[in-house]
């Protein structure tokens, strides 16, 4: 918010916007969807759940493998806003995703 309240042009009201939209992706609806995908393997997969409780899998082994498995963001898009943009020498056309 001070980048764009700064009024130097450094963060115009669209880019303030998308930025904040991927906070929200980031922070929120990755953490909800990890904790759901976690949840609905271990109601899928008793054994698992009972090596946590037991403590043959330790809780950080279970989120980085659930992470693996079944991860909060299966897909994401990006969009070229410049003329001119080259990626390994091949023209990207704006708007291109």
């Amino acid at each position: 918010m001070a980048a764009r309240d700064a009024d130097d042009g450094r963060l115009s009201d669209e880019e303030l916007l998308a930025n904040l939209i991927l906070l929200l992706v980031a922070g929120f609806e990755t953490t909800t969807d990890l904790l759901g995908n976690g949840l609905a393997i271990l109601l899928d997969r008793p054994d698992l759940t009972a090596a946590l409780r037991s403590g043959r899998i330790t809780t950080a082994a279970f989120v980085e493998e659930a992470l693996r498995y079944e991860s909060p963001v299966q897909l994401t898009t990006r969009e070229a806003r410049i003329d001119g943009l080259l990626v390994e020498d091949v023209p990207v056309p704006p708007a291109a995703t």
